[in-house]
């Protein structure tokens, strides 16, 4: 609903865009107006659809060939099938940072298993918590080789 948008929008160096990508359009619409309340309409863009769907048409869609920071918080289950679409799309350079949250609880083992054992990745794992919870969990940094 724009949180993350908004979090990481705001920090970002004057020129860079944040996009993000949302299945509901109700939540999309929320978002939208919680990015404009916060005053970054002009840094974040919500596309509506399903992660594939939309990741392949997002070059199109951005003037950027390639994306420098890949923050991965959906479907846990869909978190290693979207890595693979962008390696096949192009859309990851040396040097880019994937954070991908969640990946314990409730977790992303397939995801983990990949960007863990592939030379083109480099991954450091730090430990977090569920929000609001004592329950352990975690974000995986990536970065392309």
């Amino acid at each position: 609903m724009g949180y993350s948008a908004i979090r990481i929008g705001r920090l970002l160096p004057k020129g860079a865009k944040f996009y993000s990508i949302e299945l509901n359009p109700k939540f999309a619409a929320i978002a939208r107006e919680m990015i404009k309340f916060a005053g970054l309409e002009d840094v974040c863009d919500v596309f509506v659809g399903e992660s594939a769907d939309v990741l392949k048409t997002l070059k199109q869609k951005i003037s950027a060939e390639t994306l420098d920071l890949v923050f991965i918080d959906h479907w846990k289950t869909l978190y290693l099938r979207d890595l693979k679409l962008m390696e096949q799309l192009g859309l990851l350079k040396t040097g880019t940072t994937l954070v991908a949250d969640n990946v314990i609880f409730p977790g992303a083992p397939d995801y983990l298993a990949y960007v863990r054992s592939s030379p083109k990745y480099k991954s450091t794992f730090h430990k977090a918590q569920v929000e609001y919870s004592e329950v352990a969990d975690g974000v995986e940094v990536t970065i392309v080789q």
